[in-house]
């Protein structure tokens, strides 16, 4: 679907999840922009009160000073995305190896929509299964 999505001309705003054993956060809920053009205004919403984690930065001296906090999926995704270029991707959640739970499976259904860099709108209804 992406391979087709790529060969019209235009940007495709999908949820991915990106595993990576070798880091605590190793199941990662990343946005990505399969398309060929910029998106902009990156609007998602969903339904489904699915769990994630995401990184709350802590009140202190540091810059670098987070904490995970678990929340529903909606919550991840209060805030917009100005924009992605092509094949860029923007983390919005994860679950790291202390809250990998095999047996718990989810299936997020959500909408994003989105614009181009012409002004054209676009909307998309899609799913993606994780561990929570």
């Amino acid at each position: 679907m992406v391979n087709e999505m790529r060969r019209q001309s235009r940007p495709y705003v999908y949820l991915e999840g990106d595993i990576d054993y070798k880091v605590l956060d190793y199941f990662s809920l990343n946005v990505r922009n399969g398309g060929n053009r910029v998106a902009t205004k990156i609007h998602l919403t969903t339904a489904d009160e699915s769990p994630i984690w995401i990184r709350r930065r802590m009140e202190g001296p540091r810059l670098t000073d987070f904490r995970g906090e678990r929340v529903l999926l909606s919550q991840a995704f209060e805030s917009d995305i100005p924009s992605l270029a092509p094949n860029e991707s923007r983390q919005i959640g994860f679950v790291n190896h202390n809250n990998w739970n095999l047996g718990n499976a989810v299936r997020a259904r959500y909408q994003v929509r989105y614009s181009d860099g012409a002004g054209t709108d676009y909307a998309e209804s899609l799913e993606i299964d994780y561990q929570a």
